[in-house]
């Protein structure tokens, strides 16, 4: 079953992409698109996905502690390839990669980035707390 969170998505675009909007929704399918593709690679069988952008959740049945880790961080790990082969961040300003307001030279890459920063802190809590 699949599930889009409006409340998720919309709290995650303001976080990541005050400015560009667009590309935030992009960069969320590309944490979706890396998501289901290790759950693919992994063999797992799905019961449910939300959408909800750097709140996302994919549950699987009868999965080891290290596979439903290694799903839950692949979302943020095709964001940051996606940063990474998109230009990166070595020209925009250290203020302007943080602030979500901010006029980006690269926007998509950016957007990218702190969406895989923010999608690893949200999971790292996930497991931890």
């Amino acid at each position: 079953m699949v599930y889009i969170d409006l409340i998720g998505l919309v709290i995650t675009i303001s976080v990541i992409s005050f400015r560009y909007p667009f590309y935030g929704f992009a960069a969320i399918f590309v944490h979706e698109f890396g998501r289901l593709t290790m759950t693919l690679l992994l063999h797992t069988q799905i019961q449910s996905v939300t959408t909800a952008g750097a709140f996302s959740t994919t549950i699987v049945d009868h999965s080891s502690v290290l596979a439903i880790m290694l799903i839950a961080f692949a979302g943020p790990l095709a964001n940051f390839i996606v940063c990474s082969t998109s230009g990166g961040i070595s020209f925009e300003r250290t203020p302007h990669i943080i602030d979500p307001r901010s006029k980006l030279h690269n926007p998509f890459a950016i957007i990218n980035l702190r969406l895989a920063v923010f999608s690893c802190l949200f999971n790292i809590g996930q497991f931890y707390l």
